[in-house]
């Protein structure tokens, strides 16, 4: 007999009830619509009688004085235990199958997801009905599709022992959202942060993304790591339960955090597990023909057409930072494998920064075709944005980290070197043409020059032209690890840190060389590039309290460091 059975027999003894307190039955008041769908027809009364004991046993704390919910709580703590290590989910729950792109879920894959689900709204409930007077400080998110949909986008509170709020989460992330790859108007959370609209519609995986990105950037450990359980789960179900076109763009934003979140904590599977699957969003809802001019879009795509300037934006600058996240991550795990993209097919215009597309319509183009192609062929073209400067730099730099790795002893810089590198150059001039540099345009400057490190590394030793170019783009990120105090950065991007290995592997290179000459001259470079070394070291050390992934890189350059300086 299982404990809801126990305690509804009224005259049982005592003895046949194994302890558990009475609880009063109520059979109204406390389950609301989105229980019922759960729990709703034949063969479900276990699980109800279990969740309606919850309910009562939470109702009856709620309702006691606050001198006796302590006692009471205690008191129920037993059945409350019980009650909810029996609650599992019926297969009457099985049939519901979940897509995710254009793959379905094992049906074993699909219970545990269900199970998940319902425990997390279990036990959002009994907080709910055990702490009311929390529910004005949580922001609590409902589902417009409930009636319609088959699944609901139910997420847990945050623990209730972390002491953050809900807004203090949301702040953090949004110092450092554009950082981050934040693509959506940031007007999204204003309502939920003024309390405004408590019904504000967020995919529940963006929430838990941000929270998560706000807990790490608050240093809270803990709550870290519940978030990022939560997130995971909102994520790996998301697709299924996007019911509209900004739910989907929400999932692939979410997806987007999770693969920054991966790589600046140096988990580069996991990173570039989530890239991909961003990447498999924006090529399924063919965000890369946007605008279009040499091929109409198939129409395969579930994803509605956007009603705004803004909604388009949205989406084009979704398609750039998802492309960029994953130009990066490929550089640097894993170069010889190039782009998942095939870039002669991608026409959507270059990114703007999101509020232009509200302020001024005619700044894309009407048509657009060969976007990455013209930027291959140092074509003059429109993308002067930072957005547009930022892709331009990740796609540059995963070009030159793919001809880098191709390289062999017999390499000669070829016709695709020499476009790539004027490609490159021209990219820095448009750079350093813009008049404000903003922290994002300095860090896709510098992208820019460790791309011309990598293109000129297998030809360092035998064209001194190509040594000339790398000393000149070292000095360069050298120049961008000065100029800023990282020790008080709250966040430092994690590809800083292959950018300043690079630039202590060509500084040991020249430091090695100039050992063998006894010249005045080199004597003196070779204090300059010393001190270079050591301010490289420096600013990598500030970035690694920060950043697990340039800690990890840290301590293979200082190893590599104190290596050559012994010598």
């Amino acid at each position: 007999m299982g404990p809801a059975a126990e305690l509804d027999s009224q005259e049982a003894p005592a003895k046949q009830r194994q302890g558990l307190p009475q609880l009063p039955v109520c059979t109204t008041g406390f389950l609301n619509a989105r229980d019922s769908n759960y729990l709703s027809g034949a063969g479900k009364s276990y699980a109800v009688s279990s969740v309606v004991l919850l309910f009562n046993a939470n109702l009856r704390t709620r309702n006691a004085t606050p001198g006796d919910r302590s006692a009471l709580r205690a008191r129920n703590s037993p059945v409350v235990d019980a009650l909810i290590a029996n609650i599992r989910t019926p297969a009457w729950l099985n049939r519901r199958f979940l897509k995710v792109g254009l793959r379905n879920l094992c049906l074993e894959c699909d219970q545990l997801s269900l199970e998940a689900e319902q425990i997390a709204l279990v036990q959002m409930r009994i907080r709910e009905l055990e702490q009311p007077e929390l529910q004005n400080d949580l922001v609590n998110l409902q589902n417009p599709f409930a009636e319609t949909a088959q699944s609901q986008n139910n997420w847990d509170p945050l623990p209730e022992t972390s002491g953050i709020a809900y807004g203090m989460l949301i702040d953090a992330f949004m110092a450092q959202a554009k950082s981050l790859g934040f693509f959506l108007n940031p007007r999204l959370f204003d309502p939920l942060l003024a309390g405004e609209i408590p019904s504000q519609l967020v995919n529940p995986a963006l929430l838990n993304a941000i929270c998560l990105w706000g807990a790490a950037l608050l240093n809270d450990s803990d709550l870290e790591s519940t978030m990022l359980t939560c997130a995971v789960q909102a994520v790996s179900s998301g697709l299924a339960n996007a019911h509209s076109a900004i739910m989907v763009l929400q999932t692939l934003q979410a997806s987007l955090l999770l693969s920054q979140y991966f790589f600046h904590r140096a988990r580069l599977l996991e990173a570039r597990y989530h890239a991909t699957c961003a990447l498999s969003i924006v090529l399924g809802a063919e965000f890369h023909k946007i605008r279009s001019a040499t091929a109409a879009r198939t129409g395969l795509s579930e994803m509605t057409p956007a009603v705004t300037m803004l909604e388009e934006g949205e989406r084009i600058n979704a398609f750039w930072a998802v492309l960029a996240q994953n130009c990066c991550l490929s550089a640097i795990a894993d170069p010889t494998s190039g782009s998942s993209v095939s870039y002669d097919v991608v026409d959507v215009p270059w990114p703007l920064e999101l509020e232009a597309y509200e302020i001024d319509s005619t700044l894309l183009p009407i048509q657009n075709c060969g976007t990455i192609t013209k930027l291959l062929s140092s074509r003059v073209d429109q993308g002067r944005s930072t957005p547009a400067l930022q892709a331009k730099s990740a796609i540059l730099f995963e070009r030159a980290s793919l001809l880098c790795a191709q390289a062999t002893d017999q390499t000669v810089f070829s016709a695709q070197h020499i476009g790539l590198n004027h490609s490159i150059e021209s990219l820095k001039q448009a750079i350093l043409a813009t008049s404000n540099r903003t922290p994002g345009l300095s860090l896709a400057h510098t992208l820019a020059h460790a791309a011309t490190l990598l293109l000129h590394q297998p030809f360092a030793d035998r064209y001194d032209e190509s040594r000339q170019c790398m000393l000149r783009s070292c000095r360069a990120i050298v120049e961008f690890g000065r100029s800023q105090d990282w020790t008080s950065a709250e966040y430092v991007d994690p590809v800083l840190g292959t950018i300043w290995s690079l630039a202590i592997n060509v500084l040991v290179s020249e430091i090695a060389r100039l050992k063998h000459r006894g010249s005045p001259a080199s004597r003196n470079m070779l204090r300059q590039f010393n001190q270079a070394g050591v301010d490289v070291l420096s600013a990598m050390t500030s970035g690694a309290a920060s950043s697990k992934m340039i800690e990890m890189q840290l301590a293979a350059v200082r190893e590599h460091w104190q290596r050559v300086m012994a010598s």
